[in-house]
Order: C-alpha cells, then sequence, then structure tokens
C-alpha cells in the first residue's frame, strides 16, 4: 500500500517581482524564506512564445505569483500576539525572554537581527504581526519562520526616509531610530552593513533568471536607481 500525500495548501497572490528578489536575498544571507513560483490562471491564447517583459495586460493571461504552505507539524506556528510582551524593558526584549535557554535567546536574536537588515535593505513597510510568524518545538525552542511576503517594499527612492515599519518587535520609523537599535544590539551593524556589498542587480538577475524571466530595461534602471538610494541610507545608518 502506498500513503497517499496530503497535498500542500498553495498560496495565490498578484504578480510582484519583489517576492522573488527578496527569496534570493534571503537565500544569499542564510534567512529561510517561503519559496514563490509563477502560477499561471485563466485563459491563455498565445500563439507564439514571448519574453515576459513583453506580455502586455490582458484579459486573456493571468501571470500571478504561487508559495507552498511551509509549517511543519513538528512545530507550532504563533504570532506575536501569543506572547506576552509586557515582560521586558522593549517587545524585542520580552520575545527574547520567552526561549528556554541562552543558546535559543541568541539563535531568536539573529533571526530577528536578519529579517530587520533585510527589510531595512528592501525597504520593506508591511512587515507587522500577519506578515511574519514564530516557530515553536516541544520544548519550546522559538525560531523565526520562514519569511514572507515582500510584496510591499521596493517601491520608494526616498533618500531621506527609512521607509521601513517592523511593527509590533521594533519600529524604525527614522535614521535616529536605527542607531538607537544598534547601541542596543551592536552585532546589529555588521549584519546591516553586509548589505553594502550585495550587487543588488546581480540578484534581481538570478532572481528572474531561475523564473526564466527577463528584466524589464526601465525596470532595471530603477533597481539601479533604488540600489544606490539603499546604500546610502545604510551608510548614514552604520556610520
Amino acid at each position: 500500500f502506498f500513503r497517499k500525500e496530503t497535498p500542500k495548501k498553495l498560496y495565490v497572490k498578484s504578480f510582484n517581482p519583489a517576492e522573488f528578489i527578496g527569496e534570493e536575498l534571503a537565500s544569499i544571507k542564510n534567512i529561510r524564506c517561503a519559496h514563490y513560483f509563477i502560477v499561471g490562471l485563466g485563459k491563455y491564447k498565445l500563439d507564439k512564445t514571448i519574453p515576459y517583459g513583453l506580455i502586455k495586460d490582458d484579459d486573456s493571461i493571468r501571470i500571478q505569483i504561487g508559495s507552498h504552505n511551509f509549517e511543519d507539524p513538528r512545530f507550532k506556528y504563533r504570532e506575536i500576539e501569543d506572547y506576552d510582551l509586557s515582560i521586558g524593558k522593549t517587545p524585542m526584549d520580552a520575545m527574547l525572554k520567552h526561549t528556554p535557554t541562552e543558546e535559543n535567546r541568541r539563535q531568536l536574536c539573529m533571526d530577528i537581527l536578519n529579517m530587520f537588515a533585510l527589510d531595512i535593505y528592501m525597504g520593506q513597510v508591511d512587515r507587522y504581526s500577519y506578515n511574519y510568524q514564530f516557530e515553536e518545538d516541544i520544548d519550546h525552542n522559538i525560531r523565526l519562520a520562514p519569511l514572507f511576503d515582500f510584496e510591499q517594499s521596493m517601491s520608494s527612492l526616498h533618500e531621506s526616509k527609512v521607509n521601513f515599519h517592523p511593527g509590533e518587535l521594533y519600529r524604525f520609523n527614522t535614521l535616529e531610530d536605527c542607531r538607537k537599535f544598534i547601541h542596543e544590539y551592536p552585532m546589529f551593524r555588521d549584519i546591516l552593513s553586509s548589505y553594502l556589498h550585495v550587487d543588488l542587480k546581480e540578484v534581481i538577475k538570478r532572481a528572474y533568471d531561475k523564473r526564466n524571466m527577463i528584466v524589464p530595461e526601465e525596470r532595471m534602471e530603477f533597481y539601479d536607481k533604488f540600489e544606490n538610494s539603499r546604500d546610502e541610507i545604510i551608510e548614514r545608518i552604520v556610520k
């Protein structure tokens, strides 16, 4: 007899290449992340093969993004609201106090710092409680679950703004907020500084190539300006 595998739940959302880019950046930074792939919906009436960048808006063509449920039955998945955040000086400090061992505290801290750095670099504005989860094992060790949802990022070129709001754990509304956080967690300086060595255009090219897509020329021009903008912000934070 063969055991019938339960199909994984499929999540589908509007097409946004920021999801692919976020996943690729997470990969090179060794951050756990959901896997995104192209999903085709609707009727297809194309009689020839054309590059994605040349596809125009058309009711007969619906290209969206899909991802499978990453949840593992060995773990419980919780949101930040499931934890008492009144037991520490800050929500971040309180969250770390819920870990059962010093090693788990260190690991969870690094998970969160890596999420913050990635989101600052991408200009994420929607990292609220419904856009990240915690993973808890039978011994109550806590990890940040694989990241997901980068769609509200990589959209602003405002050089004077951090443009990042991670929600309940810590709010980076200004450059001074970031510098204060570095004072509390000095290792964050090195983690954030490492993004100054990222070749964003190469990362984007790999993310598109993996899905047989071509980066539209005008979009790559935007990415070039975006990379310069984020590098300037990070340099001002870590100086």
